[in-house]
């Protein structure tokens, strides 16, 4: 099985992650819904209109359980959903999908 390798950049906030997506033009985006300043719902919408036809991958990530915020998230234009555990990174499969989708989440 050929090894695949991903660099990971961490944004504090709505600030960094802008400029960070505008540097480095990443292949996936795992955004968190509660992060300072800008929420993450806001943040996608901004990254949508920012991007233009651009396909970009937006996995959300959150502690929350509820429906609401996987609803919100899908209309924002998330592409998946991912609940947060112990761990940081989401599983290898919902990565897999998010970036090869170019769909948001249905």
């Amino acid at each position: 099985m050929p090894q695949i390798l991903f660099t990971f950049h961490v944004a504090r906030n709505d600030v960094e992650s802008f400029d960070l997506v505008t540097a480095l033009f990443p292949d996936i985006i795992i955004a968190d819904v509660h992060v300072p300043r800008l929420d993450g719902f806001d943040f996608i919408k901004v990254i949508r209109r920012d991007t233009g036809n651009r396909p970009l991958p937006i996995l959300v990530q959150s502690g929350e359980q509820f429906s609401e915020p996987h609803d919100l998230a899908r209309q924002t234009g998330a592409n998946g959903w991912h609940r947060k555990l112990v761990t940081l990174s989401p599983s290898s499969s919902q990565r897999d999908n998010a970036l090869h989708s170019e769909k948001v989440m249905p």
